[in-house]
């Protein structure tokens, strides 16, 4: 996140255009979660929740990630970032 700004930018609306902000530092989110348990269908619900979430623009971070254990070797790790889209 130090090395790359677009990894700490986020976005505020003035006069109706967005307009970056790019910060010192922004936590970068990471999660992690034993899915040991779960049944394949209950961990490709989880991924597509998760992919699915909604970024919030204002405070970020724009960009997600997620490690879920399987078994003791395996795991699934579901990266997501938001990317500013603008029709002018």
């Amino acid at each position: 996140m130090r090395r790359h700004a677009a990894l700490r930018t986020t976005f505020v609306e003035i006069d109706g255009a967005p307009f970056q902000r790019i910060h010192a530092d922004l936590p970068p989110f990471f999660h992690y979660q034993d899915a040991a348990a779960w049944t394949e269908t209950e961990l490709r619900q989880e991924l597509n929740r998760e992919a699915a979430r909604p970024f919030d623009l204002v405070t970020g971070p724009l960009f997600r990630a997620s490690v879920y254990r399987r078994v003791d070797h395996e795991h699934v790790m579901l990266a997501v970032a938001h990317h500013m889209n603008r029709l002018v």
